[in-house]
């Protein structure tokens, strides 16, 4: 794992990091972003600033979470950041990702066109409450046994209730740090063996 940033800016919590294909990973990068208690930030509006940034000259989009694995590595490095829903008492930070039903309600799909085969929804979700439930947070959901839940829910593009930020990913391949480290020093190496002698 490659933290690239993490900080408090503006008032939201901002974290960046990399899922190393030595983790089981795909290389991506992705950047965590959750506003200040008075702030919520709707699904569009996320979806529009995930496009803005980019790493390596390359855009940024809502994140994709298609595997298990992906969920279990998102839920590590994002969950500790979020406050969990007590039901009945308190509501959760909450992060956008780039999946939606907009097109045909009951079909998701992920915003880059990648194939809806893996899914961590909580107990009865998605349900579409109130009809008008189109794209997916994640959260944390704090249990009667005292622990937490991380997973899946559908909610309207403007949420009202607790924080709303998002996990923008970038589809960029970040190679294992020794791999950069090695062909570095093979350049190296080779600027030194064809520099001429005197």
């Amino acid at each position: 794992m490659v933290v690239l940033a993490a900080a408090t800016i503006s008032g939201a919590t901002e974290k960046e990091f990399v899922w190393l294909p030595s983790n089981g990973g795909n290389g991506h990068i992705y950047r965590f972003v959750l506003p200040d208690e008075d702030m919520n930030v709707t699904w569009e509006q996320a979806k529009i600033a995930s496009s803005l940034m980019d790493r390596f000259s390359v855009p940024g989009h809502l994140a994709t979470i298609t595997s298990s694995e992906e969920n279990d590595f998102i839920r590590f490095q994002t969950a500790y950041l979020m406050q969990p829903i007590i039901p009945g008492v308190i509501e959760s930070d909450k992060a956008w990702m780039g999946l939606s039903d907009t097109a045909i309600e009951g079909q998701y799909e992920w915003i880059t066109g990648e194939p809806f085969v893996f899914s961590a929804w909580f107990d009865g979700e998605p349900n579409n409450y109130g009809g008008d439930e189109d794209y997916v947070t994640y959260s944390n959901l704090q249990l009667a046994n005292g622990g937490v839940s991380f997973g899946w829910n559908d909610e309207m593009n403007s949420v009202t209730r607790g924080r709303v930020g998002y996990l923008a990913e970038f589809d960029v391949f970040v190679p294992e740090p020794a791999s950069s480290l090695f062909v570095m020093l093979t350049l190296l190496s080779l600027l030194c063996l064809t520099r001429p002698r005197r």
